[in-house]
């Protein structure tokens, strides 16, 4: 607590002839270091404290001011050290404003009666029409936002979520708000009931009321020009700027959203992007992005998404209301125009293409087109798996992580190849198999979830499949046998053997973290029987999220067994050296797919529109200008070199092992 004392009559004359005025000068406390020439044509009223003002600012612009209070009416307040208060055109009243903050040229700043500041709105996500109601709050993260919102079938555990979400509400309320040290408020319109964190960065909204704009050191916030929010919380780091329109949102750490862009009822988090479009009730889970015009995403769970320009879902049949409801898995893309009608499921990291009414439901085969086809939706299994953008995507995501490294609240797995998605890959392939002994004419179609599957497109996508699978388990066993040294057999088994014997068949994707579904439920029962708040989630799944690897490997060790014949516990050196030699072959047929499919970008007809004055040579020297070739591109070029090191480290692992089997 800060040492406050009243003002000397001296000091009272000499503000009254800077003009200021107050209703009680009894009422107006300083600390020490205070003087009187920092304030000019201020009214005070209510309680009002304020601390020393005697450095100078170098504002944008080269322009140099001095700590001071100027030009405005205070009502109830605590002003921190070294402010800059200037132009406060109606009022600023019950705050607590921190050292060094700048507000200048704000029409009102004001906290009206007690205030949650955005803690505890309900936002109807997914559901239009409500039922999967999630209460945001400062600190909600996007695995807890997953439970509230698809584990509404548990009403036990939504109950405790609900009581302990509303303590940490009512913790939150209060009849001042906030605005954290070092941060800067310009030109703005009214903020009401608005708590503002340390460092952030308000300039030109146009109105706020009843949030909380999160904000640090290290992840300062930037709430820019134009915005409009009304019942919201804003994560650290994450930026709302031209003209943004947010009614019951939540803005993860890291996200972006501006150039008009309007939601209701979103949860976007971690390093979402959302530019020109519209949303209503979606859950974007962490690295959605939506970047055009024309774009409307409306009761969808997205994840590691990218939606194309004119983007578009349909929530109703015109009945009931807008009940309706999709998901779409991690990694997915909608090519431009696209249009699905809910309810629909897309498999991970699947492209949709054209118009689809028919609600598709493709879960069990990623890496898979859907195509409209008349009436009907065309799917085409494992084709993505060549794409060289969804290898590029998958090397991205990781690099373009905008949180601080140390704060960072959202669990998030990147890998693309993952016990989530190749358990899917191992079903959609079973699928097909059962489809190629039953349809022996490859002429027309098969039909499976409301898709249509042309025969002859059954066999590429088992192959697909089959060369992904042996990939992935052929990097996994690599990388364990590099995780230890060993010289002998019974060393290499001990490090091939899971440290316990533990089932992890099936896995689901929470908003970006990938566990087990047998210790989801271990999860949930115990914050249902031994931990008193739920809000102790998000650390349990930062706990799982640090044994990913073992985990995988538990699952792996199985599946292999299970791709080759063997009875649990029966891996031996002779099966890891068909496995890696395997994965060589199927990786060599992968690369060859994935480098061509790159080549596309390079081909003549990529070409057209270049050398726009000039004869074919002239094209030709302008693409490659441009452009480069397919050996100098960057990502081709890191691909290439990435698969080769792979490759020679299978190589060489093969060989050790070999060694070992020979003595």
């Amino acid at each position: 607590m800060k040492n406050y004392r009243a003002l000397t009559e001296k000091e009272q004359e000499q503000l009254k002839q800077n003009g200021c005025f107050a209703e009680s000068w009894n009422d107006v406390l300083v600390s020490d270091g205070f003087t009187t020439d920092s304030l000019y044509r201020v009214t005070f009223s209510g309680s009002v404290r304020i601390g020393a003002l005697t450095k100078s600012y170098t504002l944008a612009g080269g322009v140099e001011v001095k700590a001071s209070i100027c030009n405005a009416r205070i009502h109830n307040c605590v002003i921190g050290e070294e402010v800059y208060i200037n132009n406060i055109h109606g009022y600023l009243a019950n705050y607590h404003v921190g050292n060094g903050c700048c507000i200048m040229n704000v029409e009102t700043l004001y906290v009206d009666g007690e205030s949650n500041f955005g803690n505890g709105v309900q936002v109807s996500v997914l559901n239009e029409a409500g039922g999967r109601e999630v209460m945001i709050y400062e600190g909600l993260t996007a695995q807890t936002a997953y439970m509230l919102t698809f584990y509404r079938h548990n009403q036990a555990l939504i109950h405790l979520a609900q009581k302990s979400i509303e303590k940490l509400c009512e913790l939150k309320s209060s009849a001042m708000g906030s605005i954290g040290q070092g941060s800067v408020i310009e030109q703005c319109g009214t903020l009401c009931n608005v708590n503002i964190g340390e460092h952030a960065v308000v300039k030109g909204v146009n109105r706020l009321k009843n949030g909380t704009i999160c904000s640090s050191l290290l992840s300062p916030t930037t709430i820019g020009q134009g915005v409009i929010a009304d019942d919201f919380i804003i994560d650290a780091g994450a930026q709302v700027t031209d003209g943004a329109l947010l009614e019951r949102c939540f803005v993860g750490q890291g996200s972006e959203i501006g150039k008009q862009f309007s939601a209701i009822d979103s949860l976007f988090f971690a390093n979402c992007q959302a530019f020109h479009g519209e949303a209503t009730s979606i859950f974007a889970a962490p690295y959605s992005v939506t970047h055009h015009k024309s774009t409307l995403l409306i009761g969808g769970y997205y994840s590691f998404f990218n939606a194309g320009s004119a983007t578009n879902q349909s929530n109703h049949l015109y009945k009931l209301g807008p009940t309706l409801q999709g998901v779409v898995e991690r990694g997915c893309k909608f090519s431009s125009g696209s249009y699905v009608m809910w309810p629909a499921r897309i498999g991970a990291f699947s492209m949709v293409m054209g118009r689809h009414y028919n609600h598709p439901n493709s879960e069990e085969f990623p890496f898979s087109y859907l195509i409209e086809d008349g009436d009907s939706t065309l799917l085409i299994p494992g084709v993505n798996i060549r794409s060289i953008g969804t290898w590029r995507d998958a090397e991205k995501w990781q690099q373009r992580d905008r949180r601080a490294q140390t704060e960072r609240k959202d669990v998030v797995q990147y890998n693309m190849l993952s016990p989530y998605v190749m358990q899917k890959v191992l079903r959609g392939r079973e699928i097909l198999e059962d489809f190629e002994v039953h349809e022996n004419d490859l002429e027309g179609m098969v039909y499976y979830n409301h898709c249509q599957i042309p025969k002859a497109k059954v066999f590429s996508g088992i192959k697909f499949y089959s060369a992904i699978l042996t990939k992935y388990f052929g990097d996994i066993l690599l990388e364990r046998l590099q995780s230890k040294p060993f010289a002998t057999e019974d060393e290499v088994k001990r490090l091939l053997k899971p440290a316990q014997r533990e089932s992890y068949s099936e896995w689901v994707d929470v908003a970006g973290c990938l566990i087990p579904e047998s210790e989801m439920a271990t999860i949930i029962d115990r914050l249902e029987k031994q931990l008193n708040e739920f809000t102790q989630l998000d650390e349990c799944f930062k706990r799982y999220s640090t044994r990913y690897k073992e985990m995988e490997w538990h699952w792996v060790y199985e599946a292999i067994q299970n791709e080759l014949f063997l009875m649990y516990g029966k891996l031996e050196l002779e099966h890891c050296i068909e496995l890696l030699e395997n994965a060589n072959l199927m990786c060599t047929f992968l690369d060859d797919a994935i480098v061509a499919d790159a080549s596309k970008e390079f081909s003549q007809m990529a070409q057209v529109g270049y050398g726009i004055d000039g004869d074919e040579s002239v094209r030709l020297d302008d693409f490659k200008a441009v452009r480069g070739s397919l050996d100098s591109n960057a990502f081709v070029t890191y691909y290439k070199a990435k698969a080769l090191e792979k490759r020679n480290q299978r190589l060489e692992m093969i060989e050790r092992l070999r060694k070992i089997v020979a003595e």
